[in-house]
């Protein structure tokens, strides 16, 4: 079950459990197939807008085109953030000029692991370790410095949104409000959830602080172009 479904919120939800249960789970799950669905192209009329942005929320071909038009630019909105993150995050990587004991750290991790990793595991994503843990330095330094704080209230909304986004994976995009919540509640119930909504949040903060404090050259690239950053990392 929980190679078919990497999210713990998503397994407490499935087998109506709480969050902090998913760890017992274990074992082998049957499943019956009852259904299968298959997608079809529909006729663009009142019945598809209805479907898709709720009874009455768009009325006509035109509204409807500038829907998605607006969906678009929301969601690449997002990923030119997510692409300034990357980049502000590799950058000043670059730029951390002090020497982490590198023998100790090898050594903590392979005791605070408690046997789930070799020294050769350890060897191997020492790098990446060590980059994560600079910008971990990095960002709490900024943290503490601008007085950037993540509120409970921050912790909240970001697990809003992020069942508001694993609704709309599904193609779920009118879930009522109350039930956003009811869904945000369960992960807010793990706390190794809250840990890195938590961390998500700040690191928001940080990068949002750095680019109001930076000159940012902002550039005009076709999609293609855009699409190609990422294949690159």
């Amino acid at each position: 079950l929980k190679k078919a479904y990497p999210n713990d919120t998503e397994i407490a939800a499935l087998l109506k459990i709480k969050a902090e249960e998913v760890s017992n789970v274990s074992g082998n799950f049957k499943v019956t197939v009852e259904e299968i669905q298959r997608f079809n192209k529909s006729e663009v009329n009142q019945a598809l807008f209805d479907k898709i942005y709720g009874e009455g929320n768009v009325k006509s071909v035109e509204e409807f085109r500038a829907k998605i038009s607006d969906e678009a630019s929301v969601n690449l909105k997002n990923d030119s953030e997510y692409r300034f993150k990357v980049d502000t995050k590799e950058i000043l990587v670059k730029k951390f000029k002090k020497d982490l004991p590198e023998a100790f750290l090898k050594r903590w991790l392979i005791a605070a692991n408690e046997g789930k990793f070799t020294a050769e595991d350890i060897e191997k994503d020492f790098d990446k370790f060590t980059q994560d843990l600079k910008w971990q330095l990095i960002k709490d330094r900024i943290a503490k410095e601008n007085e950037i704080e993540v509120k409970e209230e921050d912790i909240k909304s970001a697990a809003i949104d992020n069942a508001r986004m694993q609704f709309a994976y599904y193609g779920m995009n009118n879930v009522p409000d109350e039930h956003l919540e009811q869904f945000a509640q369960r992960s807010l119930e793990n706390q190794e959830e809250v840990r890195k909504l938590h961390e998500t949040k700040l690191e928001d903060k940080v990068v949002a602080h750095i680019k109001e404090t930076v000159k940012v050259d902002e550039k005009e690239i076709n999609i293609d172009k855009f699409n190609k950053l990422f294949e690159d990392k």
